[in-house]
């Protein structure tokens, strides 16, 4: 971005000062907005079209956005390239991993009858079941 402003007028700001700062960071001109794309692999699309001819159900984890992940992924062959959002049939294909961690409950300790902790589990493993028969694409996915 850039902004004209007489010489003189910029050289008696103080960019410590706050009000100085709005002066010179406002009324900008922005000049560019530029996009990268990481391409696929050029044998991933083949890859999962063998893994789908050989029964293999392909899913897709991502860190990226909604809209990215089902970008890539209708590229990839994991989603219909006709793919155009959420199915009533099947509202849990694509979702972000907020919306999932909310939908199962999150994590909970797994205790045995003995009430000893045995790790952890899910606490809504009924949605899990229905989330896990529809889930292709799971976006901003985190750890």
């Amino acid at each position: 971005a850039y902004k004209v402003m007489p010489i003189d007028e910029f050289e008696d700001l103080d960019l410590t000062n706050e009000e100085d700062r709005v002066i010179l960071e406002s009324d900008l001109t922005l000049l560019a907005i530029a996009g990268i794309q990481d391409p696929l692999r050029p044998d991933v699309p083949d890859a999962i079209a063998q893994c789908k001819k050989s029964g293999i159900r392909v899913r897709m984890v991502t860190g990226d956005n909604l809209e990215i992940a089902i970008a890539i992924s209708k590229k990839a062959g994991i989603l219909d390239e006709t793919y155009r959002g959420e199915d009533p049939a099947r509202p849990y294909q694509c979702m972000e991993g907020k919306k999932f961690r909310e939908l199962v409950g999150g994590l909970v300790p797994k205790v045995d009858d003995d009430k000893n902790e045995q790790g952890t589990t899910l606490r809504n493993m009924e949605v899990f079941a229905q989330i896990a028969d529809q889930l292709d694409v799971l976006a901003r996915s985190s750890p």
